[in-house]
């Protein structure tokens, strides 16, 4: 999990968790016994909160570890520059999480938005609710290709 602090369009702050949604996947399929295939499948239909029956301990440990390293890198920045965040925005595959956006907001007490990276993308009307939805795994890759083709972001 990677966390970009920005002030101003400005990268002022990045950190690395060697966690993320990858190791939900994995609590889901060692706990279940089933393929890591099956896990996503079934961690991406259940969702944050959801009950995940035998898996439910391992997932709120991940959980519990993600969020309390991101609490601890936002309160020391905060510290650092003598303000504080005022919202959170998610992004990645792991960020269109059912739930996620919801516990986001209530372990971080922050406004916690799901990135929609398509918003400055013009599309076909028809399509807007189907690119808010993929939106997050693909905001890496389209941010990439804006800056190779010059648009800024």
């Amino acid at each position: 999990t990677k966390i970009y602090i920005v002030e101003a369009g400005v990268v002022r702050s990045s950190h690395t968790i060697n966690r993320g949604s990858q190791d939900i996947t994995i609590a889901i399929a060692g706990a279940l016994n089933i393929s890591d295939e099956e896990a996503e499948m079934v961690k991406r239909a259940i969702g944050v909160g959801g009950s995940f029956i035998h898996a439910e301990e391992a997932v709120q440990t991940s959980l519990e570890y993600l969020f309390s390293e991101t609490a601890r890198v936002i309160e020391d920045y905060e510290k650092k520059r003598l303000r504080s965040l005022d919202k959170i925005i998610l992004s990645g595959g792991g960020s269109a999480m059912k739930g996620l956006q919801k516990v986001a907001q209530e372990k971080l007490e922050k406004n916690v938005f799901v990135g929609n990276p398509f918003d400055r993308v013009k599309s076909l009307p028809f399509m807007k609710e189907t690119l808010a939805r993929v939106g997050p795994e693909f905001a890496p890759a389209l941010g990439a290709a804006l800056r190779a083709v010059g648009t800024e972001i």
